[in-house]
């Protein structure tokens, strides 16, 4: 496997990881330049400038995927130059004479870097450590799905995204969580916690819009727990308006 050299250094931050005898524990944590897809990977490559579109390099790899999807469902181990795939089954069994049931067992996908990949990327990386910060939620980007209102505009009773880092919080605990807040001491006006979400991840909220809000400015709070009990809020740094 031929490599380049990295031009840039891999960024990383010392943060708190855990206590042990009354000791606090640190770890490192990476932080990536950006988030490639698969078009980015394939414009980098040289095959960019053979024959071969773009286009044609996204149905190559999609086939890929498709095959290794299929091979490891049929009960195959797929062994390349970047990784080696095969499936385990998690739980266990009474005996020799007993089946897999899927409400106590669990297929689960293996996968790790080969030998050669991990020598490859590890051996030339360099690394620099930056300025360590508290970590707290992230939101970085707002989505109306509503269609046809602008990114500036919360609309009750329909769908918006909120997208970020470290999003996640715990639905059941009620000082966690996604908070709309009244800006500029609108009278009446305390925050409102989001209840109804089709999605809530680390990354990517997406949630209703409460149908009580009023017309007015407001700002979008992501609240949650860092460790047992401090809570840290992130704010998206945008107003927005309900018209």
């Amino acid at each position: 496997m031929d490599v380049c050299i990295a031009s840039t250094k891999v960024k990383y931050k010392i943060v708190p990881s855990s206590f042990s005898n009354g000791t606090q524990k640190y770890h490192a944590s990476v932080e990536a330049y950006k988030s490639l897809g698969l078009e980015d990977i394939i414009d980098e490559m040289e095959f960019r400038h053979s024959s071969l579109t773009t286009s044609d390099m996204v149905a190559l790899f999609e086939d890929f995927g498709r095959t290794v999807i299929k091979r490891i469902q049929e009960g195959d181990r797929v062994n390349i130059d970047l990784f080696q795939i095969s499936l385990s089954i998690k739980g266990t069994f009474t005996g020799p004479d007993d089946q897999f049931e899927a409400g106590r067992h669990k297929v689960r996908v293996c996968i790790s870097p080969s030998r050669t990949f991990t020598a490859a990327v590890t051996q030339d990386v360099r690394v620099e450590k930056q300025p360590s910060e508290q970590p707290v939620p992230q939101p970085q980007w707002y989505f109306n799905l509503e269609g046809s209102e602008p990114n500036t505009v919360l609309s009750p009773t329909h769908m918006a995204r909120l997208k970020g880092e470290r999003l996640n919080f715990d639905q059941d605990d009620p000082q966690q969580g996604l908070f709309i807040v009244p800006v500029n001491g609108q009278s009446g006006s305390e925050p409102i916690r989001v209840t109804r979400f089709s999605r809530a991840t680390r990354g990517e909220i997406t949630f209703r819009v409460p149908d009580e809000l009023t017309p007015g400015l407001y700002r979008l709070e992501v609240r949650a727990l860092f460790g047992a009990t401090d809570l840290r809020t992130g704010i998206y740094k945008t107003i927005l308006e309900v018209k």
